[in-house]
């Protein structure tokens, strides 16, 4: 078993479009009561029932205002249509016999997505995640850049202060939930708090689940922001230096220097992803 473990603590198109999703923001509804497509892998709710888990209920995932049409159109036209297709299929939440550990099995793309998670005394999220096998289709613009993406650092990318996130690797209900209890142990011991009980209703799991998404899109965000400044900063001091030394190193050196920078340029798009897998930016999930 391979973890990740509580050290990590932790779109394209015109100006008018670009403000638009700025605004967006991911909106949970309970659909327990409400007919509709089933909800997906139900071998896996199943498993967790089996280990003493109980249904809550189903709730879905959308994007205000607009809807995820809007996000989805920057998809690939393939990778588009499936995510139209599954996007909305309802999660299913289930918690634990025990009352701390919050369970949710949705669609995510050629696997089940299978998500713990505890709450604690000082306020903070323990989650502990079925690892992916492969980092997902990426949209729009960022999809030139998916190859420099690691499934690490993409499922650990909302991991702050307050927020730790583990993967497990292949695991089934009874494997995850027995990392995730060790994960829970293991953050407790560290920053000296304690469980709490999950929301016990569907009204509390979709106020709970619609934070911890709206800090998944902040921390995004912020990224943005801070990785455009960085950019910036990057290219403006490249032609600093290169206006500083161009009467040193003369023609054959600012042939140099240019060819550096070129360099550099097509390392910008592996800068920018690997920079969103550090940790010092990223805003607090409290």
């Amino acid at each position: 078993m391979s973890t990740t473990g509580p050290s990590q603590r932790a779109r394209p198109g015109t100006r008018q479009r670009r403000g638009r999703a700025a605004r967006q923001r991911p909106v949970y509804t309970d659909v327990t009561q409400v007919d509709g497509p089933p909800a997906p892998h139900p071998d896996q709710v199943l498993a967790f029932q089996e280990i003493g888990y109980d249904v809550l209920g189903l709730v879905t995932l959308d994007v205000a205002p607009d809807g995820f049409g809007t996000v989805a159109a920057d998809y690939a036209p393939g990778d588009r249509e499936e995510a139209l297709e599954h996007f909305r299929d309802p999660a299913t939440v289930l918690r634990s016999a025990d009352g701390v550990v919050l369970a949710q099995v949705c669609w995510f793309w050629s696997e089940p997505g299978l998500v713990l998670k505890t709450w604690m005394t000082d306020e903070s999220l323990v989650e502990t995640w079925r690892r992916w096998p492969v980092v997902p289709p990426w949209p729009g613009k960022r999809a030139a850049a998916w190859r420099h993406a690691t499934v690490e650092g993409e499922m650990t990318r909302q991991a702050a202060d307050g927020r730790s996130i583990a993967t497990v690797p292949d695991a089934d209900a009874r494997r995850l939930d027995e990392a995730h209890r060790a994960h829970v142990q293991a953050y407790a011991e560290t920053y000296d708090c304690s469980p709490v009980a999950a929301p016990g209703t569907m009204d509390e799991a979709v106020t709970a689940l619609e934070r911890a998404t709206v800090h998944m899109w902040r921390v995004g965000e912020v990224y943005a922001r801070t990785a455009n400044v960085l950019v910036l900063a990057l290219i403006v001091a490249s032609l600093l230096l290169s206006w500083v030394l161009r009467d040193v190193v003369g023609p054959g050196g600012l042939l140099l220097i240019a060819s550096l920078l070129i360099m550099a340029m097509l390392s910008l798009q592996r800068f920018t992803v690997r920079f969103a897998y550090t940790r010092w930016w990223r805003p607090a999930y409290r």
